[in-house]
């Protein structure tokens, strides 16, 4: 309807109409998944595909001031050139068969929109590495960062972002403590209040900074660490929210000791409605390093179908595990390739040799496990192998026939 060719009255009710809704967007012949018959396409731009920049350019030209534009795709898109032109954007996602009726509740009225962005919003290629790159850090790649944590440029959106036909506001922000063992938590408190003059609800956020600097290690400039949705707040409502932060999760991967590592330092507990936009950040200063305790146990053997009379060695390895990097390009990685493996909170390997191991069988008829861990099939049906190290169990299947 937006071609110089529609007709004189197409385009008269274009610029009187009440509201005016350009879709567009994404579907599967940008990109889609591999499947066992294919493999799917990966999406080589952030441009806005086919021909959709001129459909919005011809439709905002006409001069209606009530427009939106709804886009509906896989990701991030373009929209530089457009986005001055439209005093409402709407963002969705591939939704399900009710997806219609969501988008007009919206766009009329009928729901305050609540929803968040859960990625970045880059705003075009050049704020992109090759998609060769899979770094992370700006040192990874080329100095540009990726996601919120490392991003390094000024995106269309940020992560987190998100409005509503309301506005909130965020006060009397507090930290429940100014210091704190790597084992401890931190509870952050604050208030949101509707200071709009519609019902809504939004979603708080809550990310922790490190505004300081670690020789040899780049550090994220901030990270997700809660959030909640409000409850619907009337205009002049308000509801105070206590988000709590597990201190071990603020540990980042240390590739000399092969776990996480906290790093001493004043970290920032900020809150906001999203990752740019931080209200206030109480300093926290955080010492000491994770205590680390058995977390996972996986029970993995190389096989579960046994005969009658074979045994298997829980202490062995599996055969069928192999290291899947190459030592002439890669650190040297924890191999994992016992059957059983247990893994600390600090995501390091334990060594079995030091902790308190034991075996059991479900069905002691079907098959029998020593203490020293050696399963002997006894005769036929389905057996559980558990294994406790150090109070966690895991356990694997076996079947005897």
């Amino acid at each position: 309807m937006a071609h110089a060719d529609c007709p004189a009255r197409t385009r008269a009710a274009i610029k009187s109409a009440s509201l005016v809704v350009v879709f567009v967007g994404t579907d599967e012949n940008i990109a889609r998944e591999n499947t066992a018959l294919e493999q799917g396409p990966d999406r080589t731009t952030l441009a806005m595909p086919g021909n959709y920049d001129s459909l919005i350019s011809q439709v905002a030209a006409l001069g209606n001031p009530r427009m939106a534009l709804v886009i509906q795709s896989d990701g991030p898109v373009d929209i530089a050139n457009v986005q001055r032109d439209f005093p409402a954007i709407v963002f969705s996602g591939y939704n399900g068969e009710s997806q219609g009726t969501a988008l007009a509740s919206v766009l009329f009225g009928a729901t305050d929109p609540a929803g968040h962005l859960d990625f970045t919003w880059y705003a075009g290629n050049s704020q992109l590495p090759p998609m060769q790159n899979y770094g992370l850090t700006p040192g990874q790649t080329g100095g540009l960062g990726r996601t919120y944590l490392y991003f390094t440029k000024t995106p269309t959106y940020p992560f987190g972002y998100g409005l509503s036909y309301t506005t909130f506001a965020y006060s009397k922000v507090s930290a429940n403590r100014s210091s704190v063992p790597a084992d401890g938590t931190v509870s952050v408190s604050f208030t949101v209040t509707n200071i709009g003059r519609v019902p809504g609800a939004t979603v708080a956020q809550l990310y922790v900074s490190t505004p300081f600097t670690v020789p040899g290690t780049e550090l994220p400039a901030k990270r997700l660490e809660g959030f909640q949705r409000t409850k619907a707040l009337a205009p002049g409502q308000s509801q105070r929210i206590t988000l709590t932060v597990p201190v071990p999760n603020l540990g980042l991967w240390n590739e000399q000791q092969l776990k996480e590592t906290v790093y001493d330092g004043p970290y920032r507990f900020g809150v906001g409605p999203d990752s740019a936009d931080i209200v206030a950040a109480p300093r926290v200063q955080v010492t000491g390093a994770i205590t680390p305790h058995v977390r996972y146990v996986t029970v993995q053997p190389g096989r579960v179908i046994f005969q009658r009379g074979q045994t298997l060695d829980l202490t062995g390895k599996n055969p069928w595990i192999a290291s899947d990097t190459n030592p002439a390009i890669e650190q040297h990685h924890a191999t994992a390739d016992h059957i059983v493996e247990a893994v600390s909170n600090d995501q390091s390997f334990v060594n079995l040799s030091h902790a308190t191991v034991t075996y059991s069988s479900s069905d002691p008829a079907v098959a029998t496990v020593s203490k020293a861990g050696i399963v002997k099939a006894t005769g036929p049906g389905v057996a559980t192998i558990s294994v406790t190290v150090d109070g966690v169990t895991g356990s694997a299947p076996i079947v005897v026939r």
